[in-house]
């Protein structure tokens, strides 16, 4: 709050120079995740969107502050970690989802890398209050992932505790996973 005031405060008084870059966005964003807010999905959710807004339209000297993968993760665990009642944990859930598929179909936003995956998959682990709308939600992500090669560890293991067996047996090979499935994740995360 502090640092936003700060900001706000500067920008009132005419000091231009004052702007945040992606480290501080990012920064923000994370640390929304970390509050007890029942609103910090919304609150996350502002801040990317402006966030996302001065990539669009970057002045004439400044460089375009543009989200990453990274930043989608901060967000998504923002999301993910929300508490409240079933309303707080939807509006969180339905935020995840929409703002995964506009950074995931926006050709000037990095793909969403292992991190963004598995927060994406936690969300809806997490915040689904219907058994059928979390296996249908985790299995749409999951082959997302898979498409991507961004098939982690952690990836798996969300997966495979909040599916169905029928699902998981369904999706995942008895044995090792395919080394294409995970061929965009650091070695040490790799299933």
């Amino acid at each position: 709050a502090a640092w936003g005031q700060m900001i706000q405060r500067g920008l009132h008084d005419g000091n231009t120079s004052i702007r945040p870059d992606k480290i501080s966005y990012d920064f923000v964003i994370a640390a929304w995740g970390q509050s007890y807010a029942r609103d910090k999905a919304l609150r996350a959710h502002r801040l990317l969107q402006k966030m996302m807004d001065s990539s669009n339209h970057g002045k004439d000297n400044e460089k375009p502050i543009k989200p990453d993968g990274y930043t989608l993760t901060h967000f998504l665990r923002s999301c993910g970690s929300t508490v409240g009642s079933p309303d707080d944990k939807k509006v969180a859930l339905e935020l995840a989802i929409k703002t995964f598929e506009e950074m995931t179909t926006n050709p000037s936003i990095e793909n969403p890398n292992q991190f963004a995956y598995s927060g994406m998959l936690s969300a809806c682990a997490r915040l689904s209050v219907d058994a059928k709308e979390r296996s249908d939600l985790l299995e749409r992500f999951f082959n997302e992932c898979i498409k991507d090669g961004q098939v982690s560890k952690i990836a798996v293991d969300i997966f495979r505790d909040n599916v169905p067996n029928a699902v998981s047996s369904k999706i995942l090979p008895h044995g090792k996973i395919p080394r294409i499935w995970s061929v965009h994740v650091r070695a040490r995360d790799r299933p």
